[in-house]
């Protein structure tokens, strides 16, 4: 089907397949194969949002790691000394958009279920990113153990004998631990 208005044309035009620019004879097109503009309602505000729940994220592993780290280290630790997580916010910016196009390619008719399934994907990639610059943080501060110096510590992770065992890369700290 024949798309005869322009901004229609660039919101689904046979998926976007070709993109019309103006050169010294006029106006050429070229195939491209994607399309120009992605069709979801409040694209822009839902990648906003989620950019700012991953910019939290990091704030919190920031946050976290000097306050449980900084006196550890002589001179003690600031933020300029943390590694930078752009890239890795920009990875997941990226594939939050791919992840998103795929369901919403799946799901269109349905926001119902659309909405649910984000949420879930959101969360999940959240909680990775969270895990991932922890554990970048942390390596590039030489911390690769911890010693378990409280009693509050769950059952489930090594009791406090004071032995070293291998952090654990969660978004944060638990209770009662520290680098050695």
């Amino acid at each position: 089907m024949m798309e005869t208005k322009f901004s229609r044309f660039l919101r689904a035009g046979g998926n976007g397949e070709f993109l019309l620019f103006r050169s010294g004879n006029g106006y050429d097109g070229v195939r491209l194969g994607l399309a120009a503009k992605f069709d979801l309602p409040g694209y822009t505000r839902l990648r906003a949002d989620f950019e700012a729940r991953l910019a939290r994220a990091d704030q919190i592993n920031r946050d976290l790691i000097l306050r449980s780290a900084a006196t550890a280290f002589d001179p003690p630790l600031t933020t300029a000394d943390l590694i930078d997580a752009r890239g890795d916010m920009d990875a997941a910016l990226a594939e939050w958009e791919r992840r998103v196009e795929t369901l919403w390619d799946e799901w269109p008719e349905r926001p119902g279920r659309f909405t649910p399934l984000r949420r879930s994907l959101e969360a999940n990639l959240i909680a990775s990113f969270a895990g991932l610059i922890n554990e970048r943080r942390q390596r590039g501060l030489g911390i690769d153990q911890y010693i378990w110096r409280s009693r509050r510590a769950r059952r489930r992770w090594t009791p406090p004998t004071g032995r070293a065992s291998p952090p654990k890369h969660r978004s944060g700290t638990p209770s009662g631990t520290g680098p050695i």
